[in-house]
């Protein structure tokens, strides 16, 4: 009887554990990742958005649109040590289940992301970047 006790313990801290805030993503659902996303930080290949509804001056940020265009705010020069200026680029993006394929402009060229969502609230997102590639222009 104790054993039986104890399974049962041990799958009901199992079955709570597995349940947080993180939101399981609905591809189908393309309207969540609308909107603006700023305080970009990183861990490794991953990196958190927060939801905003705006950019902040001097730091990164990336608007996607419901017509699949976005704006991405970010460093506008090949110098990246302080003072750093920032603007804004135009681009696209789309959803493919939870990898999101980005073509943006940036101070060089164009440059091509794509990021998988690992999770999504209506405040933040987490990504795992698989591939970012830029093209300069010659």
């Amino acid at each position: 009887m104790k054993n039986l006790l104890y399974m049962i313990s041990l799958l009901v801290m199992i079955a709570s554990y597995g349940c947080d805030e993180k939101e399981i993503i609905d591809t189908n659902n393309l309207f969540q990742l609308e909107g603006t996303w700023i305080n970009h930080t990183y861990l490794d290949s991953t990196f958190t958005l927060k939801n905003s509804s705006k950019f902040i001056e001097d730091e990164y940020g990336i608007t996607l649109n419901s017509d699949q265009t976005c704006i991405e705010r970010k460093n506008s020069g090949w110098c990246g040590t302080p003072p750093v200026m920032y603007a804004n680029f135009d681009g696209i993006w789309e959803l493919n289940d939870s990898i999101i394929s980005i073509s943006v402009a940036y101070w060089g060229g164009m440059a091509d992301y794509e990021w998988k969502i690992i999770s999504h609230t209506d405040s933040k997102v987490e990504f795992y970047s698989i591939n970012e590639e830029y093209n300069m222009e010659e």
